[in-house]
Order: C-alpha cells, then sequence, then structure tokens
C-alpha cells in the first residue's frame, strides 16, 4: 500500500474515532409531565405557543402562596417534569417566565413560597431527573429541557388566582341629573395577587346617598377591554358616592389585597345646565354684536360684517 493511501485510511479512521459518542442530530428528548390536579393525566403542554394560548393551562398561579403537587391547599401550582436521561448525562432545564424547584416539601410546612426557585436548572443525573415547575403569570411561557446538546421546548400556561386586587377604576367626576349615558362610564380592572387580569371575579357596585345609580350592581366582564362595566347615572342633582368592593382574604407572605374603591360624583340639573349654556351663548352673541358694530364704523362698507 502506498504511503498515500496509508496516509488517507489513517486519516479516515481518526476521523471515525473522533464521532464516536456523539449524538445525531436528530436524537430527541423523552420527558413526561404531570400536575396533582391532572386527573386525567392530560400534561397540557404544547409543542406551539399559539396551541397553547388555546388550550387548557397545566396548572394555577401560587395565589396562596404555597407551592404545592398534590393539591392539599387551596391550589395546585406545581408542574412536575421527569427527564429521561442515563448516568452521566447534564440535564439543563430554563423556563422563561416561571421558576424551577428540584424538590417540593409538605405544604403544611409553608417552605416553599412563590419567592422560591430560579429560571434555569442543571444537574449532571445519576438516572432519570426530576423537577418541579411554577409560576405567577397566566401569560403562555416555554420550557426548554436541554440532555447533551439535544433540546426539547414544550408550552404551557397556567390559571390566574382569585380577584384579590381592584387594579383600576374608570368613573365619571360628573353626571348630568336624568340622563342615561349611552355608554358604559364604569370600568374596572380586577386582577390575582400577582397582577393577572381576573375574568371570574365577583364585582360589587352600589351607590352610598344621593339620587345617582348603577344599572348592575355586578358589572359583566368585557373580555377584549378586560374589565367589568356598568353604567353610573343620577336621578336627582346633587352629589352622591359610589363603591367598587370585591371580597378577598390577605395572603401570608404577600402584599395586602386591594379590595374597595369609593368616589364622590357630581349630578347636576339638565334644565339649569341648559339655562346656563343658553345665558353664555347669549352673552357671546352681546359680544359679537358690540364688536361687529364698532368694526363697522371703521371700514368700507363692502368690508362690513354681518350681526348675529
Amino acid at each position: 500500500m502506498s504511503k498515500k493511501l496509508i496516509a488517507v485510511a489513517a486519516a479516515a479512521a481518526l476521523a471515525l474515532t473522533g464521532l464516536v459518542g456523539i449524538a445525531p442530530a436528530t436524537a430527541s428528548v423523552t420527558a413526561a409531565f404531570t400536575s396533582g390536579n391532572d386527573v386525567d393525566a392530560s400534561s397540557k403542554m404544547y409543542a406551539t405557543a399559539a396551541l397553547a394560548t388555546a388550550g387548557t393551562a397545566a396548572i394555577d398561579v401560587p395565589s396562596n402562596n404555597v407551592l404545592e403537587y398534590t393539591n392539599t391547599a387551596a391550589r395546585d401550582s406545581l408542574l412536575k417534569v421527569v427527564v429521561t436521561a442515563s448516568s452521566g448525562d447534564v440535564v439543563n432545564a430554563t423556563a422563561s417566565a416561571g421558576k424551577i424547584v428540584e424538590g417540593i416539601l409538605d405544604s403544611a410546612s409553608a417552605a416553599q413560597d412563590s419567592k422560591d426557585g430560579a429560571s434555569t436548572y442543571s444537574k449532571t443525573a445519576t438516572g432519570n431527573v426530576t423537577f418541579y415547575v411554577f409560576t405567577t403569570s397566566s401569560a403562555v411561557q416555554s420550557l426548554t429541557i436541554t440532555v447533551n446538546g439535544n433540546t426539547s421546548v414544550k408550552y404551557f400556561k397556567a390559571d390566574a388566582g382569585p380577584g384579590y386586587n381592584i387594579k383600576s377604576v374608570t368613573a365619571p367626576d360628573a353626571v348630568v341629573a336624568g340622563v342615561t349615558p349611552a355608554s358604559d362610564n364604569l370600568l374596572v380592572a380586577i386582577t390575582d395577587v400577582f397582577g393577572n387580569n381576573v375574568s371570574g371575579a365577583t364585582v360589587n357596585a352600589a351607590v352610598l346617598g344621593g339620587g345617582g345609580a348603577v344599572d348592575d350592581t355586578t358589572p359583566d366582564y368585557d373580555s377584549d377591554a378586560k374589565v367589568y362595566e356598568a353604567k353610573v347615572s343620577s336621578t336627582t342633582s346633587g352629589a352622591f358616592a359610589i363603591s367598587v368592593t370585591i371580597t378577598a382574604t390577605d395572603v401570608t407572605g404577600l402584599p395586602d389585597a386591594v379590595d374597595s374603591y369609593f368616589k364622590t360624583i357630581n349630578s347636576s340639573d339638565a334644565t339649569a345646565q341648559i339655562a346656563a349654556l343658553s345665558a353664555q351663548v347669549a352673552a357671546l352673541t352681546a359680544d359679537y354684536n358690540a364688536l361687529a358694530t364698532k368694526y363697522n364704523k371703521l371700514v368700507k362698507k363692502s368690508k362690513r360684517v354681518a350681526k348675529k
């Protein structure tokens, strides 16, 4: 065999040796997903963000500030992830808007809460790797799992918690007595303890004194505007107050609930308002005519202006 052929054969052998132990580009990552309240064992993990948006939530946000997998308290907030791995494999995971914890404790101890965990996780496996994912956001997010350079991405979401904060209220400063507003003028935004919009809250709107009225004392939710809507009006002139409340219990370790709102609204009489506006128009007309008279005396006839 010529020296050239020997060199080529040696190079080929070295190249093949270098390929040993490298996972093919099509290698997949195998992971199982379950949540403690997942009675039908459906993972609720999706291949795309669009599917997750249209799909069912995998977990709840930890609105009671306790991380749970077995649903022993108010809400089930942990997604269990079991990654198939062999001893020596390096398993990495990243939660785009959530956090990862390696183990869970008895929820009664309250040893783990929404401040625990980290968005990234890494472990050298001695066998299958188990960790748990939670999030305080109801937005769709991703979980990326990498094993020895092979990556799998899944998308999921969590259900928001119950109404906890009256985030904002838009209400009129004044109304006209006897006039029903053409559109809703009381707009209320409600969020859970983490600031996620809540669509199923019970919002109570009431009038305190005066001749005010609310057309719906439990305003309906507008899913497009993400607010609860009603109409505020008045039958008589004078000031009155409105209140907006929700029922919420303070959660240990998190800010207190914002569960009430009050505002004073002025109501004016339509007849008196029309009379006042008419008087203003008359005064402005008189001023204009006086100016027109002075102006017409100063200019040629062709330049003069008509009076009102």
